[in-house]
């Protein structure tokens, strides 16, 4: 697992504040702040954990809870309800009202989202503050990792803002500003994130990051300048700003690292060549994606997220992805039909990532 490679060469795995550690150790009484905190000083005090701080934003975004994890309280799941893409045959009342689309004020999966993403903005920005302040970390890594959390401190602003509206613009740790922060337009917060994505497109470079020395290949789960390109575009098309919608999905798809997936069952896979942007699942050492566990599983808890059947409807005869992408359990009295883009659940290896950002949507972007 990826989170597990990036970590056991370090002292520190997971950010600043959000750190737990060995409650055992005796220099715990040596150091003025908490024990589920460790200093700046120690996080950034060399390229080796600073980065490893930046990898544990990736590992919070791929969590269960997480609002990018593909889990029960994920946008995939909420925003697939009220679009009438999933179903749920739960009686869990969370679930129902997304599926109606009557949303109470205690809904707890809107709570769960709001937080989730609130908190990677505490975590991004905590690693920005660090990384500016220190005079350890090298400047070709402080840039690169300057550019990664400013990428994702867009993409969660991009969500944040499109399910929610106007909201508050969290760009720093300071509690005495952040609990008076009133509501930004959309239109503050859009400016905000394309900011964030044109400095993290600077910085970033062509190539995607090593997680650690121990990766023979470079998995596609750091961001480089083509997702930057690629999320900017998204932001641009959604602005109604059309040419510069089009400029940035055009320097994606002329990029030779990505390809359209001749067969659909690779599309999915880790390292795929349609792939821009992936997390990958660090769960435990049996899983593949959050996806795939909730939509394969055949335990009828988790077996409850499955795809509408109008949905399968609006397909053509012959759409190749009817037949590779939706999979049907003859049940009695009706099928049911499952996404099936992720085909593996369990596995002694993982074989499959989340996909978060991939080239087809950036021809229907320019398109």
């Amino acid at each position: 697992m990826f989170m597990k490679n990036a970590i056991k060469k370090t002292t520190i795995f997971m950010i600043i504040g959000l750190v737990a550690m060995n409650s055992s150790c005796k220099k715990f009484i040596d150091i003025d702040p908490p024990k589920s905190s460790v200093t700046s000083e120690v996080v950034f005090n060399d390229d080796v954990t600073a980065t490893s701080a930046v990898v544990g934003i990736y590992f919070d975004l791929i969590n269960y809870v997480g609002f990018a994890s593909g889990g029960p309280s994920s946008v995939t799941m909420l925003a697939g309800l009220s679009a009438d893409e999933l179903h749920n045959f739960s009686n869990v009342g969370v679930y129902q009202e997304f599926q109606q689309n009557n949303l109470s004020t205690r809904n707890a999966s809107v709570l769960e989202l709001w937080i989730s993403c609130y908190k990677t903005l505490y975590q991004i920005n905590e690693v920005l503050e660090g990384l500016n302040e220190s005079r350890n970390v090298t400047e070709k890594a402080k840039k690169q990792l300057i550019g990664e959390v400013l990428f994702i401190r867009a993409f969660t602003h991009f969500y944040l803002v499109n399910l929610f509206g106007p909201i508050p613009l969290a760009l720093t740790t300071d509690y005495n500003i952040t609990k008076k922060l009133p509501r930004s337009t959309s239109f503050e917060v859009y400016n905000s994130i394309i900011q964030d994505l044109t400095i993290a497109k600077n910085n970033l470079s062509d190539d995607y990051p090593w997680i650690d020395e121990d990766f023979v290949t470079r998995a596609r789960i750091r961001v480089n300048k083509a997702s930057a390109a690629a999320m900017l575009a998204r932001v641009y098309l959604y602005n109604k700003q059309w040419d510069n919608a089009e400029t940035q999905a055009t320097e994606v798809i002329n990029n030779s690292k990505y390809a359209l997936s001749s067969d659909l069952n690779t599309t999915f896979l880790s390292n795929s060549s349609e792939a821009i942007w992936q997390l990958r699942p660090v769960v435990s050492e049996s899983s593949n994606t959050v996806e795939g566990f909730y939509f394969l599983e055949d335990l009828s808890l988790y077996k409850s997220f499955v795809l509408n059947n109008e949905v399968t409807k609006a397909f053509e005869y012959g759409d190749l992805r009817k037949n590779e992408w939706i999979r049907t359990d003859l049940l009695i009295p009706e099928p049911i039909y499952s996404p099936y883009k992720y085909k593996v659940y369990t596995s002694s290896t993982v074989t499959e990532s989340s996909m978060v950002l991939r080239l087809s949507e950036q021809y229907l972007i320019r398109a």
